[in-house]
């Protein structure tokens, strides 16, 4: 079980490097928006960075219903 899941790719994964130096945190890390990798980890809360494909979309909904917590962390550039 991880405390946190980040969804990062290899492009985004520094940016929360500081999560996985924390001893108290169980942290895991996966690359991909893959709804079944993401659950394995029963985890209590969902941090990622972007939902502006449709299935990522979905995919974060389905953490919404099953009452798991979501951080979503933006850049800053506005688009």
């Amino acid at each position: 079980m991880a405390d946190i899941v980040v969804i990062a790719g290899e492009k985004t994964v520094h940016h929360v490097q500081p999560l996985f130096q924390r001893l108290e945190l169980e942290v895991a890390k996966v690359a991909q928006y893959d709804l079944d990798a993401i659950l394995s980890h029963n985890p209590r809360l969902v941090l990622c960075f972007d939902d502006y494909h449709i299935l990522y979309s979905n995919v974060l909904a389905q953490f919404r219903q099953r009452n798991i917590g979501i951080l979503m962390m933006f850049d800053g550039i506005l688009e």
